[in-house]
């Protein structure tokens, strides 16, 4: 426990010399301020900020974003590279690949559609054929999590790939993209700052030990930008923090001359995606609904504990409430759920009938917890 309060002390430490490195550098919005500290969260650093007295630019930057209806969700790991970050390692891939796997990046697979001679892209998310149209042209798109992906052959000469920011993802889609490329290509993958969390320096270099052992690494600091998801907005707005626009980076690592036979056997703990729960699109707004709730089995719905307004004020895998969460909205309003079979029904009548029109038929006794949802799903952008 020592060490564990003694390693948080000192990436706080970390935290606010980053802080307050970048504004003596010059940092004149909130939005560089917070790529120079290096993926610390927004509400971290105005903390530590607020601490020392310090004065916080409040301009941001933000770049005219993809079309993100339906909406993303924090379940799938959802921030897309915005419209320069997309356009930038599209033309870098490109260059000198004639053939793209595109590996949970469609903004990518959309933004070389029409530049290579052949693009596929894996993703876990059916609404990319409504976000990004030209995807149809493709006609080689795999909607499934990884392990459930269409197999096909090693012969793209390039894979780029976005896992979520943890360990063992990245190794393992990194293993699973090198059944995609021929021997002697390209991966280009991303990697977390090094200031995402207290662990998060020792991390990037066994991800980094792992990528060498696949070919020649070349890595590219704050290389790659993020569009901040509805998702994030809500979890800031939620504890005061304002708009940080488009502040999340990351580094870009290039694997080049891949050799072949060189994947490990992917680790076993890992994220995927939404596996266990149902997905419900109520207008733009997605709904997940997890199959085998935690919820009391008295209750039908009940709130999330610290959840401000019904929302989840974090989306870090590090706060201990998504435990309890059975319910989440792509708005990051969450909700603990007993009866899960009720709910999936409401969900089902709200998915193609207004409120008006369903809660006139539900009972006295449930509509306490049917009024409770529609407050979990009436969070508007």
């Amino acid at each position: 426990m020592t060490t564990d309060l003694q390693s948080e002390r000192t990436y706080k430490e970390d935290v606010l010399a980053a802080a307050l490195r970048s504004l003596r550098l010059g940092a004149s919005s909130l939005t560089d301020l917070l790529r120079g500290t290096k993926g610390a969260s927004p509400m971290l650093v105005r903390e530590l900020l607020v601490q020392q007295g310090m004065t916080i630019p409040e301009r941001i930057s933000k770049s005219d974003p993809f079309r993100t209806t339906p909406e993303l969700h924090a379940l799938l790991y959802e921030w897309y590279f915005t419209y320069d970050t997309a356009n930038s390692l599209a033309r870098v891939v490109t260059a000198e690949a004639r053939s793209v796997a595109c590996i949970g990046t469609p903004t990518i697979a959309s933004t070389i559609a029409d530049r290579t001679e052949r693009t596929l892209l894996v993703d876990a998310d059916p609404g990319v054929f409504q976000r990004f149209p030209t995807l149809a042209s493709i006609g080689n798109v795999s909607i499934a999590e990884l392990a459930q992906s269409v197999p096909l052959a090693a012969s793209s000469d390039a894979a780029v790939l976005d896992p979520p920011w943890y360990v063992n993802d990245i190794l393992r889609w990194l293993s699973f993209a090198t059944k995609y490329i021929r021997p002697g290509g390209s991966l280009y993958f991303v990697l977390f700052p090094e200031l995402t969390r207290p662990s998060a320096r020792s991390e990037r270099q066994t991800i980094l030990a792992h990528a060498s052992r696949l070919g020649k690494v070349e890595h590219i600091e704050s290389a790659l930008t993020y569009s901040t998801p509805l998702f994030e907005l809500e979890a800031l707005a939620a504890v005061g923090c304002p708009d940080p626009g488009d502040w999340r980076a990351a580094d870009l690592v290039i694997i080049t001359d891949v050799a072949p036979h060189k994947a490990w056997q992917p680790p076993v703990t890992t994220h995927l995606g939404d596996k266990g729960w149902s997905t419900h699109v109520l207008g733009e707004q997605v709904v997940k609904l997890k199959t085998s709730p935690n919820g009391d089995p008295g209750d039908i719905l009940s709130p999330v504990r610290g959840a401000v307004d019904n929302v989840l004020t974090s989306v870090s895998e590090r706060d201990a409430r998504r435990q309890e969460v059975d319910l989440w909205t792509s708005r990051n309003r969450v909700a603990r759920v007993g009866q899960q079979k009720v709910v999936e029904g409401w969900l089902e009548r709200l998915a193609s009938s207004p409120y008006e029109a369903v809660a006139p038929v539900i009972s006295r006794e449930d509509r306490p917890a049917f009024d409770m949802l529609q407050r979990v799903l009436a969070g508007a952008k």
